[in-house]
């Protein structure tokens, strides 16, 4: 998005599929940005979405991703993703 010199905004090259999936995610109660990550991981071949946010690893599965959600000691053993849910069976 463009700020012209006469003041009107303008888009050039959008790519509304990425945007409409940051949005929805936005309006479902999650986060803007991991709507971006989901997003460009599955477009970019990823198969498993991973965060510490448990909204984001609920919202994602909701939609028939694949997560796994890390623990405080995932984070020193990343390489190694544990148990991964499919779909709409991640547990709270």
């Amino acid at each position: 998005m463009y700020l012209l010199p006469n003041g009107r905004l303008e888009v050039r090259a959008a790519d509304w599929p990425a945007i409409e999936a940051r949005l929805a995610m936005l309006a479902a109660g999650g986060d803007f940005a991991d709507g971006a990550i989901a997003f460009e991981g599955r477009r970019r071949g990823g198969e498993v979405f991973a965060s510490f946010d448990r909204t984001a690893i609920r919202l994602i599965a909701e939609t028939g991703g694949v997560t796994h959600l890390l623990s405080g000691s995932s984070r020193s053993r990343l390489g190694k993703l544990g148990h991964v849910h499919g779909g709409a069976d991640v547990r709270r």
